[in-house]
């Protein structure tokens, strides 16, 4: 115990004396963080890099208190060897890209790196620390989840404080849980985390003169994944594995979210956007401070959940009512940062619209397959007319390959219209009620179709056909105009 306390508190002294001189270094090196307007909320550029000081005051911690307790410490240190060395290389790529800037690929290899080395040195899901006997599926599951914990910190750093606040919440709950399990080499590897992040705190928190950067944000997720799975243990229930889920939450639903967002967007997974959940904090009205404070009391209050549900394991009804109060929270949360994607799809799903939705898509395929096999162009109107109804629109007046395709009677309701180019001269006019809002969010795709389609069709004609009068199956062509429907103007 007492090796414990001293631990902790060399850490946090060691933090905030090499965090101040780390910070002024990189100050005078022009390593810094500079502000760009639009995602990032400090004015002045701030120095980064600080998970450097957080890593030299975690390892020398160590190095001081085994001074003073000597081989008898040794022995407490085991896990925490296993885990530096992987975390070392998640440090490195971190410390990379705060220097040189990495591109995507190039952060993602070095975390799978690191992810492996782990595995290599015991730490699998589903496997005691330091045992490679464990379901074929530990080792692949362990990648993917420190690979996710890694860029979960790395995401949710956007605030003053915030990724290393979090991290501290999380740090003492995995100290605590620990305990519970009476687990001394992962309450040994904990305690110094927490007074190294504790201490950096003190010139990270709002407002801040150093940030994390990369290289403290991915090491501290990616460590934190680690004492996860050494929490775990042999377990590969449910029930099991949800504490440590529970104690990550904060940045794991951000993530969660993030990606979410961007798939229902259409946007690359990568892209930076301001929509993160301190972002929306911020849209809210709150003050940075004010939303980082949020999180941490958020953090705190998913950290208690976590442990009461570690403790009552053994009581089905008790851990199972924590997870059901945790679930609901996190469906009430999101609600509140108000995510305009996720309320669309839900509503589609409900209302049947998704449905429809890849109904009109099917459509608009079969339109794109039966213009490439039309032989002529007056079969390629044929194929447009008697299609473009079931969009809600009608076909007023076309000029393909040198045919012009006549009106339909006018609209009983007011209608607007929409002219489409083609090569040269060639164009398509649609037209429709404003009262119809059926399929009305396929007009703009239906156009990209029928341009793309024509215009590539276009381009295999001949320009020879004759423009005398041509039959056509249930329409005629005279004097180069194509009747649509009964009374067509001839404009």
């Amino acid at each position: 115990m007492a090796s414990l306390i001293w631990v902790g508190i060399a850490s946090f002294v060691l933090s905030l004396v090499l965090t101040r001189l780390l910070r002024d270094v990189f100050r005078r090196l022009g390593i810094l963080d500079h502000p760009e307007g639009k995602r990032k909320i400090h004015r002045a550029p701030i120095p980064r890099g600080g998970g450097l000081a957080i890593a030299l005051a975690y390892v020398a911690s160590y190095l001081v208190v085994r001074r003073f307790f000597g081989s008898a410490f040794d022995q407490q240190l085991v896990l925490v060897w296993k885990i530096l060395a992987a975390a070392s290389v998640i440090l490195v790529v971190g410390l990379m890209d705060d220097l040189f800037g990495l591109k995507p690929w190039q952060k993602l290899t070095g975390q799978f790196v690191g992810a492996g080395i782990a595995c290599w040195k015991g730490i699998v899901i589903g496997g005691a620390a330091g045992s490679h006997q464990n379901a074929w599926w530990g080792i692949p599951l362990t990648i993917v989840w420190l690979l996710v914990c890694s860029n979960a910190f790395n995401l949710v750093d956007g605030m003053d404080g915030l990724a290393a606040g979090l991290g501290l919440v999380s740090t003492v709950a995995m100290f605590f849980g620990a305990g519970l399990q009476h687990n001394t080499q992962l309450a040994v590897a904990a305690i110094p985390l927490a007074g190294a992040l504790l201490g950096f705190l003190w010139y990270n928190f709002n407002p801040a003169t150093i940030f994390l950067g990369d290289s403290g944000s991915l090491s501290l997720g990616f460590v934190l994944g680690c004492f996860s799975i050494v929490w775990i243990g042999h377990s590969s229930t449910l029930q099991g594995l949800a504490a440590p889920l529970i104690a990550l939450s904060i940045p794991l639903l951000d993530v969660t979210l993030a990606i979410g967002r961007r798939f229902l967007r259409g946007q690359h997974v990568f892209a930076a956007d301001r929509r993160h959940i301190h972002h929306r904090l911020l849209d809210r009205g709150m003050t940075p401070k004010k939303a980082v404070l949020v999180l941490y009391a958020a953090g705190i209050g998913v950290s208690v959940v976590a442990l009461l549900h570690q403790s009552n394991l053994g009581n089905g009804s008790v851990s199972g009512l924590m997870l059901l109060l945790f679930c609901g929270a996190v469906v009430a949360a999101i609600r509140y940062l108000g995510y305009s994607e996720f309320a669309m799809a839900g509503k589609m799903l409900l209302r049947g619209d998704l449905g429809r939705f890849l109904a009109a898509q099917i459509d608009l395929r079969t339109l794109e397959n039966a213009i490439s096999r039309a032989a002529t162009p007056a079969d390629c109107a044929e194929v447009v007319v008697a299609s473009i109804e079931g969009f809600g629109c009608s076909v007023t007046r076309v000029r393909f390959a040198g045919h012009v395709i006549g009106s339909r009677a006018g609209f009983a309701a007011p209608a607007w219209t929409i002219r489409v180019p083609l090569d040269d001269g060639d164009f398509i006019e649609l037209a429709r009620e404003v009262a119809d809002n059926s399929c009305s969010a396929q007009v703009g795709p239906l156009v990209d179709v029928l341009r793309g389609s024509l215009l590539a069709k276009g381009r295999t004609f001949t320009r020879t056909f004759s423009p005398g009068p041509q039959m056509v199956p249930g329409r005629m062509v005279v004097g180069g105009e194509l009747a649509v429907g009964q009374g067509a103007d001839s404009r």
